[in-house]
């Protein structure tokens, strides 16, 4: 069977898992990492940085 699209069911076990760990691993930074930095340039530095990856997921949806 080809698919027309990459959000066609049934979804391949490797789509699932790379979804699940790509999503833990925001939630992991924007929870326990970043709060951890004590208010210094360095959680802003990092936050700023890690932000664009939540931009990618939003994109990630878009194109598959």
């Amino acid at each position: 069977m080809v698919r027309e699209h990459g959000w066609q069911l049934p979804a391949h076990t490797f789509q699932v898992v790379a979804i699940i760990v790509y999503c833990l691993l925001v939630v992991a930074f924007f929870a326990f990492f970043a709060p951890f930095l004590r208010r210094n340039i360095w959680e802003y530095a990092l936050v700023a940085g890690y932000s664009p990856v939540v931009c990618n997921f939003v994109l990630f949806i878009h194109i598959t």
